[in-house]
């Protein structure tokens, strides 16, 4: 017999751990982000005025769902709204958010799901299903509006992902570049080896952790104050939540964070996370002073050989179509938003206020000098970390 339970303690979160992600692994949904180390990390930094609202489902006590969900607040002109949301959908940039379901019985429990939400629709004013991949069963399910006929749903693209499907070889790798971004790596690894000693090196020691992850967050913070901004590690809440998951990754083998030095100073430095068969990039960070070598390109070139060599099958850049991905990555995948409102003044109050704002952006960028509009967007990108 199937049951739906609520967490609404972190107690009941925390014991969870073994059980969760035992779950994630069967899952379709099963990637970094949904990790029970990501979410409770999280929700540790940022669960403050926020409500614990996980379900699971049990099938004769044996966990075969979850619903990673919390309830948030936010005024509307005044009127709060309750908004039922994935947890981690907030401040860090988590992808593919998903609910967790084990293989092959999606349909039946994401039915479960709902019917609880629904019996229970005290809880919230708008449901938010933020960060989804597009292939998920999840987003097939939620597209059949014969599910939620007590409800609107509102579906748009929010990111763009590019990635790389990995090569089998080092030299395929090099071979899909192209000649010319091929030969500028080239050129610029050999000017910069002719000129000054070059090492690069990977953090596998636990002892070296604490002071290498401050040395990346320094190249970082630098980057970005050479571009006239604060850097995204300014913010102490982000800095804390970054500093404890890379503990608790690195005790998996999960975390990933390389250094390119010149003459045994470190240059350059990228984080990112290696699970199952992926890597994904999240940071990186260089001194702008050897900028001419092209040094951020080089360690990021390193990485995705790295990956190569360890018979990973993707490299995935995360979220933003920023350039220097787009010169590496010829694949790409999107994430989705997807709302689904009760029939309610808020729900309505809040949807209509959001539709408003999307038209008075649109209209901005239709207005204002092409300069100022893209000067924004690079105020919104760092401002969504990538």
């Amino acid at each position: 017999m199937l049951k739906v339970e609520a967490i609404k303690t972190i107690q009941e979160f925390q014991n969870l751990r073994e059980d969760w992600n035992y779950l994630l692994s069967a899952s379709k949904a099963d990637n970094i982000f949904l990790t029970w180390e990501w979410l409770f990390t999280w929700w540790e930094v940022y669960g403050v005025n926020k409500e614990l609202c996980i379900l699971l489902i049990k099938e004769e006590d044996k966990l075969i769902g979850i619903a990673p969900l919390m309830i948030t607040k936010e005024n509307v002109v005044g009127i709060p709204v309750r908004l039922l949301k994935f947890i981690g959908s907030e401040k860090v940039c988590s992808e593919y958010l998903d609910l967790i379901t084990i293989s092959g019985r999606e349909s039946e429990l994401l039915s479960l799901f709902i019917q609880y939400i629904n019996q229970n629709n005290n809880l919230w004013d708008v449901l938010l299903i933020n960060d989804i991949t597009e292939d998920s069963p999840t987003v097939k399910f939620f597209s059949d509006k014969a599910n939620f006929y007590k409800n609107n749903i509102l579906k748009r693209r929010s990111t763009i992902n590019p990635y790389i499907h990995l090569p089998k070889t080092i030299e395929e790798f090099y071979q899909k570049l192209g000649s010319k971004r091929r030969s500028d790596v080239k050129v610029k690894s050999n000017k910069l080896a002719a000129e000054h000693q070059v090492s690069y090196h990977e953090i596998i020691d636990k002892e070296s952790l604490g002071k290498c992850f401050e040395i990346f967050v320094n190249l970082h913070q630098t980057l970005w104050n050479e571009r006239g901004f604060p850097g995204v590690f300014k913010r102490e809440s982000f800095l804390n939540f970054h500093r404890a998951i890379a503990e608790r990754f690195f005790e998996h083998g999960w975390l990933k964070l390389f250094f390119l030095n010149i003459d045994n100073n470190p240059a350059a430095a990228l984080y990112g996370f290696q699970y199952r068969d992926k890597f994904y990039y999240y940071q990186s960070g260089f001194n702008p002073k050897w900028k001419i070598y092209g040094i951020g390109k080089l360690l990021l070139t390193k990485t995705i050989t790295e990956a190569i060599n360890t018979n990973l099958q993707e490299y995935d850049f995360l979220r933003g179509g920023a350039q220097y991905k787009s010169q590496f990555a010829i694949n790409f995948r999107h994430n989705l938003e997807i709302v689904i409102i009760r029939k309610n003044f808020k729900s309505r109050l809040y949807i209509s206020t959001k539709k408003f704002k999307k038209l008075f952006k649109n209209v901005l960028k239709n207005i204002l000098p092409q300069d100022i509009v893209g000067w924004v967007r690079k105020i919104r990108d760092y401002i969504t970390l990538r």
